[in-house]
Formats: structure tokens, sequence, C-alpha cells
């Protein structure tokens, strides 16, 4: 399924299908997609919603995959520039909402601008001063291995989940960085990482799944991710 939003081509799911092999509790479903024609917001959702596939597995048979989720990606590539978003992020038990780039040569590179968790009760606090709401950056260092930076738990009072937050990657040559609402989050300058990075195409994805400990009466908890709006602002 392919669509049109906010002057760009998006399609529901990855372009290598519509499940991960290695996650099997979510799969890419059209139905947690849906966009308000009114007021052209984005909404992505979880829903009860098998799937069955075919996939070696230990008895090499049928495989059941209990939720469908929501997750766009864009068809179309970009380089260096700025890329924005305005977005509420759910609220639900065991859940995680998404906006990160990729890279259709190689994975890594990655530049995550928004890896947002909840735990078993629905908060995003992991602590009294942090959220586990948080940027990252995925490359290969020299040996080919992957690396990760950022991780780094977000400040309680940096910005308030229940209201829609601005978020914005600077991907430029000499420099990644992050925004949360204004405020820089995560800033990466080093030409070991950066290299990783040299004139490669990147796309948007956004979605919202769910964790291990999911259960089916977690549902009821879970409200969709809204995406107010996307854009890109060549460097």
């Amino acid at each position: 399924m392919e669509f049109k939003w906010q002057n760009y081509n998006w399609r529901v799911g990855q372009l290598w299908g519509n499940y991960h092999p290695n996650f099997l509790l979510s799969w890419y479903s059209p139905d947690a997609v849906a966009q308000s024609i009114e007021d052209n917001i984005l909404k992505l959702n979880i829903i009860n919603k098998a799937k069955i596939v075919n996939i070696k597995t230990e008895n090499n048979g049928l495989k059941i995959i209990p939720y469908g989720v929501g997750l766009v990606s864009c068809t179309e590539e970009f380089g260096y520039g700025t890329f924005e978003w305005n977005a509420q992020l759910p609220q639900g038990k065991n859940i995680v909402a998404a906006l990160w780039l990729a890279s259709n040569q190689s994975w890594p590179p990655e530049i995550d601008c928004v890896e947002a968790f909840t735990n078993s009760r629905g908060s995003y606090n992991r602590c009294l001063f942090q959220r586990k709401i948080q940027p990252n950056i995925h490359y290969s260092d020299d040996n080919k291995i992957h690396q990760q930076k950022g991780a780094v738990n977000t400040c309680r009072f940096l910005f308030d989940i229940n209201k829609a937050i601005d978020y914005k990657i600077n991907f430029f040559p000499d420099i990644i960085e992050v925004f949360y609402n204004g405020k820089s989050v995560m800033k990466e300058t080093r030409d070991c990482i950066l290299k990783d990075f040299k004139d490669i195409k990147m796309f948007p994805i956004m979605n919202i799944n769910v964790m291990e400990g999911f259960q089916k009466k977690d549902l009821d908890s879970v409200t969709t991710f809204n995406i107010n709006s996307f854009n890109y602002i060549p460097y």
C-alpha cells in the first residue's frame, strides 16, 4: 500500500517487507495506518489483527504474528539536510514510538531522531529526572562492526509529553544534531562516525510497535501515534 502525505510518497511497511523476521510479535498492517482527511494528520496504531506467515522456525512451518502495527517509510530518499517532524507521542503499556532515518544501501547507517519507550505501567519515566525518550546513531567502525552512539535518556523537564513535540535532525557533512522543541539533545561531529554517513541517501521511517511483555489486554491502553507534519529542507 502506498499513499501521498505532506507532499511526499509513503509505503506501509519497509522496502523489504511487512514484518521483521527477528521480531515476530508484530507486522506492518495497512489497517493500523490512518490519515485524518480534515487535519491531514497521520495516525499510527496497534491493532489486534494476526497475520500467518510461512517462516523458518524450529518446526519449519507457519507462524502467527499476533499484532498489526503502524509503520510507514518514505519511498523517496534524501541527502544532507534538515528533517523536521511535529508529533504527539502515544500512550500505552510496553510500546515504543519512533521517528528515524535509514539507508537503502546498507545497515548501518541509521539516525534515530527519537525512540520513546513505555514500561509495564505505561510510563515513559525511567527515573526521577529522566524519561526513556532518546536519540541514537548507528554506524560501522573501521572494522565494519556495528556501533551505536546515543541512547541518552531525555530530561523529564525538557518538554511536556502530553503535547505535540517538534523533532528535528540536522544531517550535515560535518555534524549530526538532534533537537526536541528547539533544544539540542544529541550532537556528533567526530569524523570516525560521520564518515560512515558520507554522501549517503536516507529515507524517513515513522512507526509505533509493541515490546516484549505486551499483552492483548494492553491494547485498551494504547492511543494513536499522531504525526502532524513532516518536512525536509535540503542542505
